[in-house]
């Protein structure tokens, strides 16, 4: 199983992969599917409000069927404790649930392997 993780940041809405989870794509595969799902992911999620210092950003479990349908309901992976980081953390699962299915990643059936399972980083700005 391999992750292809992106990060997700309000307002210039970037995707890009983390070196230390890379996929065993081609970079211009995996940019590209990074890309496609920055389109269909960013317009979904409205940031909660942010009292005081940003938080870290959030990490997104995501398991897709071949259909980019929702294999289950998306999960935070380590979540710090704080109320921020959880109001955060549901607002990253709802955008996620709001734009599933993900069309862009199920046109490449055969990039299955390498897109089942997502790990999205959603960021305030400024982390």
């Amino acid at each position: 199983m391999t992750n292809l993780p992106i990060l997700l940041l309000p307002a210039i809405a970037a995707l890009t992969p983390i070196s230390a989870y890379a996929a065993k794509l081609p970079d211009a595969v995996q940019m590209q599917l990074v890309m496609m799902l920055q389109a269909e992911i960013a317009p979904c999620w409205t940031m909660p409000p942010i009292d005081g210092k940003a938080p870290a950003p959030v990490t997104i479990q995501v398991l897709l069927k071949k259909d980019g349908s929702l294999a289950r309901k998306p999960s935070a992976i380590a979540l710090p404790q704080d109320k921020t980081a959880k109001a955060l953390a549901t607002s990253a699962i709802r955008a996620v649930e709001r734009c599933a299915p993900f069309d862009s990643v199920a046109q490449h059936p055969k990039a299955y392997d390498n897109w089942r399972e997502l790990h999205i980083n959603f960021a305030p700005l400024g982390n």
